[in-house]
């Protein structure tokens, strides 16, 4: 089966390559970044956090692979976005409630994690199933960098990122009750951060199917990428709030 033709290749998607690819360079680096910090503080949660940063860019690294093989009249197969978008999804999520349950202590926390990791595998045999026998009742691409989910896949990346959302701004809200003014400003910059990675997501799965003139669609999509990396960098300096972002914060007036 030959690979689809979504014609010229015009500048709204020059644009929508470049700001695709940046964000799944930085957001990579800020997962190299907490790697690098495991060596130093020895807290295996980094690495964790590291490799779920990893993990988000994969949800996006087949733009920049497309963008980078345009320039030589390839086109990408469609399962190509399917298997990097979907698959190492629930295996990032999971890692990531290791990480924040671990830090939250909260009674029946080995409980949780089985029955979340229950349902990650049942959501990733769901997927291959249904890629085999009909992808389209996953997701459809309607572009060189859309992709239009169907229910299922819908249903697949919001019920995830609900989990991230909800446990994410839970780790926050429990540093806010600190007298330590660092630990509150750690929760607050946490929960932004938490807030704009899923807006942003929400953003690049809400667009796609939408009857939008081609330059609106592409200025939200960008937006949804600034956000998204801005999001990674928040993240890093409230968990970590390294010296020169105090210096920032709590500079005095």
């Amino acid at each position: 089966m030959a690979p689809p033709d979504f014609g010229d290749f015009g500048a709204l998607e020059m644009i929508q390559g470049i700001f695709s690819t940046i964000f799944v360079v930085v957001t990579i680096y800020i997962g190299l970044v907490f790697i690098s910090k495991y060596f130093e503080h020895k807290n295996r949660n980094l690495y964790i956090f590291g490799f779920f940063w990893i993990g988000a860019a994969t949800f996006f690294v087949a733009i920049p692979l497309q963008f980078f093989l345009i320039w030589f009249g390839i086109t990408t197969p469609d399962y190509t976005y399917l298997f990097t978008m979907y698959v190492p999804l629930p295996i990032m999520t999971f890692g990531w409630l290791t990480a924040i349950t671990s830090l939250l202590y909260f009674d029946r926390r080995n409980l949780f994690l089985r029955v979340f990791l229950l349902i990650a595998i049942l959501l990733e045999i769901s997927f291959f199933v249904l890629f085999f026998i009909q992808p389209d009742l996953i997701a459809r691409r309607s572009g060189y960098f859309y992709m239009e989910m169907a229910p299922f896949g819908m249903f697949y990346v919001v019920f995830l990122i609900a989990f991230i959302l909800f446990s994410g701004i839970f780790f926050g809200r429990s540093s806010l009750d600190s007298n330590d003014p660092e630990i509150r400003m750690k929760g607050r910059l946490i929960i932004i951060s938490i807030m704009i990675f899923a807006g942003g997501a929400a953003m690049d799965i809400i667009i796609p199917p939408l009857e939008l003139d081609l330059v609106i669609k592409a200025i939200i999509t960008i937006i949804a990428r600034i956000l998204m990396s801005s999001s990674g960098i928040l993240f890093y300096i409230g968990f970590m709030l390294p010296n020169w972002s105090k210096k920032i914060l709590f500079r005095k007036k």
